[in-house]
């Protein structure tokens, strides 16, 4: 199953740090950016906003992004539903964007399910409703599974400098 390490960060950028993990570099990247995002726009936007903007501060920072990449779910061969997973960076990492007052456990759900659909390592769950940034880091414990990869995503799409899948 997925592990979870929560963090709140405020402007002073002070949390509560783990144990290392994989892809911590990349993850922390990403994370600054959120930061940065929070500290600029603050609350009462809405997700897509978010969305917007950390493009842009995630492109600036010299990483590969596609936002709303699309995800294929397979059960026994077949198509069973699409999903769009909100950014994908670098081809390693599913971050899930939220705008609301609090993460709910059908966030975490969502957020997993991706993960393990995907066969990808890494995902944050990052919520820009509250007034500090809000994070969780799951690492996929499911296991690779190339039937549940969308073709989109099988492929190698973008080089990354954080390894490869």
């Amino acid at each position: 199953m997925g592990t979870e390490r929560k963090e709140t960060f405020g402007n002073d950028g002070v949390g509560v740090r783990g144990n290392i993990m994989n892809h911590s570099k990349l993850t922390q990247s990403i994370l600054e950016c959120g930061f940065e995002v929070s500290n600029e726009l603050g609350i009462g936007f809405l997700e897509s906003v978010y969305e917007s903007a950390m493009e842009i501060a995630l492109t600036q920072s010299g990483l590969s992004v596609v936002r709303q990449a699309p995800l294929n779910v397979l059960f026994r061969g077949r198509p069973a539903g699409r999903f769009q997973i909100d950014l994908l960076v670098e081809n390693l990492v599913i971050v899930e964007l939220k705008a609301t007052s609090a993460l709910i456990p059908e966030h975490k759900m969502q957020t997993l399910n991706y993960l393990r659909a995907s066969g990808l390592p890494v995902a944050l769950l990052m919520n820009f409703g509250t007034p500090r940034l809000e994070f969780r880091r799951y690492e996929n414990r499911f296991g690779s599974t190339p039937s549940h990869l969308s073709p989109w995503l099988a492929r190698p799409l973008l080089r990354s400098r954080y390894g490869s899948l």
